[in-house]
């Protein structure tokens, strides 16, 4: 066999080897997207339950939640007012964080739409 036949074999060998290999590739960075798109949504969610077992947590708690998404704030007092404030800060971030994962491509549309959906109805009493 001449020398141009082995190199002909060796490179046709080693273009096979980086087609396996960009195939390869292609599916860790699909495996490692779909694990951080998974990651983001958990991440929300315990943000979104951490603020709602605040309001769980006893029954002064679950008032001023309660008060607080209803929009009823003339309803609290001074203080009840002052406790419910960080409170919808740490609400407004979580949907802050919602949308700007939304926007990075980190939650799909329809998982965005349910996060968008649910923040109006906690901060707006579910006007749309």
């Amino acid at each position: 066999m001449a020398w141009g036949a082995v190199q002909a074999i060796a490179e046709l060998v080693a273009a096979g080897g980086v087609i396996v290999s960009l195939v390869y590739l292609s599916r860790q960075i699909r495996d490692n997207t779909q694990s951080v798109r998974t990651l983001a949504n958990q991440d929300l969610m315990t943000a979104f339950n951490d603020v709602t077992s605040l309001a769980g947590g006893s029954r002064h708690g679950a008032r001023i939640y309660h008060h607080m998404v209803a929009a009823r704030w003339n309803d609290l007092d001074d203080d009840e007012r002052s406790a419910a404030r960080p409170t919808l800060l740490q609400v407004m971030r979580v949907f802050e964080q919602a949308h700007l994962q939304y926007r990075a491509g980190f939650l799909e549309g329809d998982v965005w739409e349910g996060w968008r959906r649910r923040g109006h109805s906690r901060l707006f009493g579910g006007l749309e």
